[in-house]
């Protein structure tokens, strides 16, 4: 397979012979969160692409920082907005009419959402976007190299995931289903049971369990998966090369790649919500304020001025 459009060089050289068939691999970490609609729901009111943050204020207007050259951050015209997601230059807005808007880079067509309806979440993969309908049914635009859009059979789905090229819908029955590139094994998640939440990262899968506890499958060269010991966990996020859990207490906990710092969450206290980047981390606290570390680049961890972002976490 060969990589025609939208290529950047960013993976760590120790993974390079992991995915050797990728010509010029594409580095986009996209993290979701569960379908606003159910009842153990988060809503996405933070969310991390490649080099950008987007956020959900309180009045549900969103703001953004970061990588903008493909016009990614151009949110501010966004109103009515319950959702929010990332991709590696998109992002993707849920409006309260169960309607989706988009910007930023549309060179897999993953933008041409406008004509959706009835969606109750969203999510944005690689160079895909991925929205669950009210009815359990998926649907999905964007690029489809790898099948990570042929989403159109699954039904009884109650919170969906997409990857750098893989994405993953969770059942009604705790089941997950995976479609996509699956080199890693990030898409062997047939067995799962007894699931509360998913997360799909760069090469792997996270999931959460209800009792607390976290299972993870995928890459897991810089110890990603690493999530066996984890307890008293109420969100998981799948960064590019590291996981992100949110405990019960507002604290949370890290494992995987750490070169940019996107793993020292470990002083983060109040936290309410997580999301895992490629190379940062970003936590929404209680008083609805940001915080972010790791790789800034292009200013993408640039919230600390953030206010009323939107902290209610129901419907």
């Amino acid at each position: 397979m060969t990589i025609k459009h939208e290529q950047i060089h960013h993976i760590p050289r120790k993974l390079r012979p992991i995915i050797a068939l990728i010509e010029t691999t594409l580095v986009l970490v996209i993290f979701t969160l569960p379908s606003q609609a159910k009842d153990n729901a988060i809503q996405s009111h933070i969310a991390v692409g490649l080099h950008h943050t987007i956020a959900l204020r309180s009045d549900e207007t969103v703001v953004a920082v970061g990588d903008n050259r493909d016009g990614q951050c151009d949110v501010n015209t966004w109103t009515g907005i319950v959702q929010i997601a990332a991709g590696w230059r998109h992002s993707v807005g849920l409006k309260a009419n169960n309607r989706v808007v988009a910007v930023g880079s549309n060179g897999s067509n993953q933008r041409n959402v406008s004509s959706w309806a009835n969606i109750e979440q969203i999510a944005a993969g690689g160079l895909h976007t991925v929205g669950l309908k009210s009815n359990g049914e998926t649907i999905a635009v964007g690029d489809n190299r790898y099948g990570q859009c042929d989403v159109g059979s699954w039904t009884q789905i109650v919170q969906i995931a997409a990857g750098w090229y893989h994405t993953v819908g969770l059942k009604s029955d705790g089941s997950v289903v995976a479609v996509g590139w699956n080199v890693s094994g990030q898409c062997n998640v047939g067995y799962w049971s007894d699931i509360k939440q998913v997360s799909a990262g760069g090469l792997h899968t996270v999931a959460l369990k209800p009792d607390g506890k976290v299972r993870a499958l995928g890459e897991t060269h810089f110890g990603q998966c690493d999530v066996s010991s984890w307890v008293d966990v109420v969100q998981v996020s799948a960064g590019g090369f590291h996981s992100l859990g949110l405990k019960s207490e507002g604290k949370v906990i890290a494992v995987g790649w750490n070169e940019y710092g996107q793993c020292n969450v470990n002083t983060w206290m109040g936290i309410i919500q997580v999301a895992a980047g490629k190379n940062h981390a970003v936590g929404l606290k209680s008083d609805g304020s940001v915080i972010a570390v790791g790789s800034n680049e292009y200013g993408q961890c640039n919230v600390s001025k953030w206010k009323f972002i939107k902290t209610k976490t129901g419907p």
